[in-house]
């Protein structure tokens, strides 16, 4: 089995380093164009299905890969990207500079509480008990569309690095 763990296309928040935790935002025209390509790249793929998280810009980016398919994909809840309400809008650097020791805190501590911003440790588990119930219900391979820090969470998890090393990828 192949999980193909695939980050949705570009919003204008992403253009401009904003957080866009779990508020919903659509895809760009680039956006739009970078789904579209990575369908045709799947094209050459063999997979069957298309799982994705439900906020808009995640969807938009599986359903021209479940297109090549002919699926709808298939929405889980706990493939959305952090709640991070408190940061939501700010430039990545804003939020260093306004809410400096919050960030830091966050950054350092997988377990941290910051009033209105999900732990690291608390993404990492909804998103390894998502891919974990994904592979338990799959033995052919799959493609996984969500967010960058949920990812990057996994992605930890899968190479059995400590959530603190996310930091390096800001």
């Amino acid at each position: 089995m192949k999980l193909y763990l695939v980050r949705h296309g570009m919003t204008d928040w992403n253009l401009h380093r904003k957080w866009q935790g779990n508020v919903d935002i659509e895809l760009n025209e680039i956006g739009l164009k970078q789904a579209h390509n990575l369908a045709g790249r799947f094209k050459r793929e063999h997979y069957i299905k298309v799982y994705s998280s439900p906020l808009k810009r995640a969807y938009k980016t599986a359903l021209p890969i479940a297109e090549n398919i002919n699926i709808q994909p298939i929405i889980i809840d706990d493939l959305k990207e952090a709640q991070v309400s408190l940061w939501n809008g700010y430039n990545i650097n804003d939020v260093k500079n306004k809410f400096s020791k919050e960030f830091e805190t966050w950054s350092k501590d997988p377990w941290a509480f910051v009033e209105g911003v999900e732990s690291l440790a608390e993404i990492q588990q909804r998103g390894v008990r998502a891919l974990k119930k994904i592979i338990n219900e799959n033995e052919d391979d799959v493609v996984v569309v969500s967010h960058a820090l949920l990812l990057r969470t996994v992605i930890c998890w899968v190479l059995n690095l400590p959530l603190t090393s996310i930091g390096i990828l800001y």
